[in-house]
């Protein structure tokens, strides 16, 4: 996944999702959920390209080490990051943000 600009891309849940590890530049949330599950690598936008095939090399040399963990958390994954759980986050954020229009 390269990107110079994200959020918190759907690619990388779904992968996730599949057990799959990732490779992913530190942009947008990518770090958090990486670092949080510690199913891939996370590498800076602003490395120079052989920093980052180094860092890739580094990936593929550990991917087993990565597979066997991505394959333990993608249910956590998959959970956390349901439709169910973000349609209940999101009507949160909106009463929230309904409430706080109203209070002013």
């Amino acid at each position: 996944m390269t990107s110079q600009f994200e959020g918190l891309p759907i690619a990388m849940l779904e992968a996730m999702c599949m057990a799959v590890p990732v490779f992913a530049p530190n942009v947008g949330d990518i770090d958090v959920i990486i670092d949080q599950y510690k199913n891939g690598f996370v590498y800076s936008k602003d490395d120079h390209v052989s920093v980052i095939t180094n860092q890739l090399n580094t990936f593929l040399d550990e991917l087993g080490e990565y597979r066997s963990t991505s394959s333990k958390v993608s249910t956590s994954i998959r959970e956390r990051f349901s439709r169910k759980n973000i349609s209940v986050q999101y009507d949160k954020c909106l009463k929230s943000a309904m409430e706080d229009k109203y209070l002013d």
